[in-house]
């Protein structure tokens, strides 16, 4: 009789540990540095850093394109910050398009700032990373599935 109790109890503290474990690394995920190569940090003077590391790589930038790539990049993502977190409270449609439209003059503005300091050839490449990147992310959200706020925004028109 003993057993029959004791296995299920113990059975039920083992999940238990499990799931607080397992919520305790969901939370810190986003904490520190990404520890996957996928993974994109939080803060966005280590994005603008990744970012001027990356262009640096793959435009061939000199010192200071560098150092002007990750002032342009700290400011986008600064920008960014306040839009994503504009985005994630109650928004109405109007509200989204008009945040979407704000990060497409962020991109805009950026780029503007990239052209002043890239060659011609290395803004050339720039922009050709850009479309094909245009490209890829409208393909997948074609192929996405819609979650349940844009079923319920669709039902609404």
């Amino acid at each position: 009789m003993k057993k029959v109790i004791l296995l299920p109890a113990l059975v039920c503290a083992l999940m238990a540990t499990y799931t607080v474990s397992a919520q305790n690394n969901n939370a810190n995920k986003n904490q520190g540095p990404p520890s996957q190569p996928g993974e994109r940090p939080a803060d966005p003077h280590q994005k603008a850093q990744e970012s001027a590391e990356k262009a640096t790589k793959r435009y061939g930038l000199n010192t200071e394109q560098k150092n002007r790539w990750q002032g342009a990049a700290m400011q986008r993502n600064m920008e960014r910050m306040n839009l994503k977190m504009q985005m994630q409270g109650e928004t109405t449609p109007e509200q989204r398009k008009d945040i979407r439209a704000q990060a497409k003059k962020q991109n805009e503005q950026f780029d503007a700032n990239v052209k002043q300091f890239l060659t011609p050839e290395q803004y050339t490449k720039y922009t050709k990373d850009r479309e094909e990147h245009e490209k890829k992310r409208k393909a997948a959200a074609k192929n996405k599935k819609p979650n349940d706020k844009e079923i319920h925004e669709m039902e609404a028109l």
